[in-house]
């Protein structure tokens, strides 16, 4: 299974932003290696001037940081599988 989410989450008011999030690290620690889940979103956080594209996958919840763009698609900086805060 996949959640993903293009260039929106910045549009939600924080509650919800931080209600979306709970509820999918909550399906994540009920993830396992024939259930996995992962969370894909493009997006812009406060601190980033790009949007990028980070995945984050369960079981393990290892997040990675693959690709940083222009929120347009008008140019991509492929990074592939780089460790993500």
């Amino acid at each position: 299974r996949l959640i993903y989410h293009s260039i929106a989450f910045q549009y939600f008011m924080p509650e919800s932003q931080q209600r979306v999030a709970a509820a999918i690290e909550r399906a994540g620690q009920r993830a396992t290696e024939t259930t996995p889940i992962g969370w894909l979103r493009f997006e812009r956080t406060p601190d980033e001037q790009d949007p990028t594209l980070r995945l984050r996958s369960w079981p393990g919840g290892k997040n990675r940081l693959l690709a940083t763009s222009h929120p347009h698609g008008t140019y991509v900086n492929w990074l592939g599988d780089v460790p993500a805060r």
